[in-house]
């Protein structure tokens, strides 16, 4: 009751003001509550444009229940705004954050994916060139050079079964992830974007952030693997089923509300430096940089073929005429650092952590 007479304040208000716009604003979320008789013939009045008399029945029905009408601290309500607005933050700010996530995620998969064959055999070449020099080095060379020769052949199995594994992972990882045009990609990530505003366990009450963080986290795999349908059905559900209380629409407790705000701007803090971090990222700049993703791989695929064919050579040369060779070729190294998180990293445990 007490919005339904707020809200008729407002069309009131706005009439005085000569402001449409919030009228019919104000219209449409009257409709969306239990109103009585009485209300629906004021909005009937409304949509005629009978103003005149809406202003009267307006103050003849406030009077009515002007006894029922609760006294609301006026600091109460300054506070609950303010915590929505922190709220509205903190979830643009979480898609962002997402969506640079999401970003650098789909990149290292395409570059495992499309180089990952060409990638493997070229550090396995690299791997026996220094092997061969290494045998060398012990019979031909110093104690400095021959455990230069050592360290150096070391380094190159390290970064072969390191990226065999990396891709491995990836493969099996990606088992699952469905094939889906450029058009249902567009409503995957409208929908993903509608569900997460939807159940954000941030700003649910207490009580049901464990809930909201159950269907995160299934939201979120099903967007991983670009289910649509998977997406689809939990953002129907969401919406024609449970829905969660927003904390800013419950608190009524001037400490909770202070202690909440101050929360959420910590947490908005965090996100701004997590977002600018994720932006100067060396591998979120190159996509940013990029016309076409298919381009890209298809070049670097051209370069990484001729890499090959000159390693392939040096090792030939090197068994048929048994002579040194210079072996300092270098394969172009993955954008992503090794830290950075793969899409293997960015499982139940990166989502644990954001949620």
């Amino acid at each position: 009751m007490k919005q339904i007479l707020k809200r008729l304040e407002l069309i009131k208000t706005a009439i005085t003001l000569e402001e449409e716009e919030i009228i019919d604003l104000q219209v449409s979320k009257l409709a969306d509550l239990d109103i009585d008789e009485d209300v629906r013939l004021i909005l009937v009045d409304v949509h005629n444009h009978q103003y005149g008399k809406i202003a009267v029945s307006i103050d003849e029905y406030i009077k009515k229940f002007s006894g029922l009408v609760e006294y609301q601290d006026k600091e109460i309500e300054g506070l609950r705004l303010e915590l929505k607005i922190v709220e509205n933050i903190v979830q643009e700010l979480s898609e962002t954050k997402n969506e640079c996530l999401n970003d650098i995620s789909d990149f290292n998969t395409q570059y495992h994916l499309r180089l990952g064959d060409i990638i493997q055999e070229i550090l396995k070449l690299r791997k026996k060139i220094f092997d061969k020099l290494s045998q060398r080095s012990e019979e031909n060379h110093t104690e400095e050079e021959s455990f230069k020769a050592k360290s150096d052949y070391e380094e190159a199995k390290n970064d072969y079964e390191e990226f065999s594994n990396e891709y491995k992972e990836t493969k099996l990882s990606n088992v699952d992830v469905h094939n889906i045009s450029e058009e249902d990609q567009k409503e995957l990530k409208e929908l993903y974007r509608k569900g997460v505003k939807l159940c954000h366990p941030d700003i649910t009450t207490d009580d049901l952030k464990e809930q909201a963080h159950e269907i995160m986290q299934s939201l979120n795999k099903a967007n991983k693997n670009k289910d649509l349908e998977g997406v689809r059905e939990i953002v129907n559900a969401l919406e024609s089923g449970i829905s969660f209380t927003i904390a800013s629409d419950s608190i009524n407790d001037k400490n909770i509300l202070k202690a909440k705000i101050d929360e959420f701007r910590e947490k908005i803090a965090i996100l701004k430096k997590d977002i600018a971090s994720l932006k100067e990222d060396e591998v979120y700049q190159t996509i940013v940089g990029l016309t076409s993703m298919a381009e890209y791989f298809n070049e670097l695929s051209v370069d990484l073929e001729e890499e090959y064919k000159d390693l392939n050579h040096s090792l030939d040369t090197m068994e048929v005429q048994d002579l040194p060779v210079d072996a300092g070729f270098d394969y172009p190294e993955p954008l992503v650092e090794r830290e950075a998180p793969l899409p293997s990293d960015l499982d139940d445990d990166f989502w644990e952590t954001e949620f």
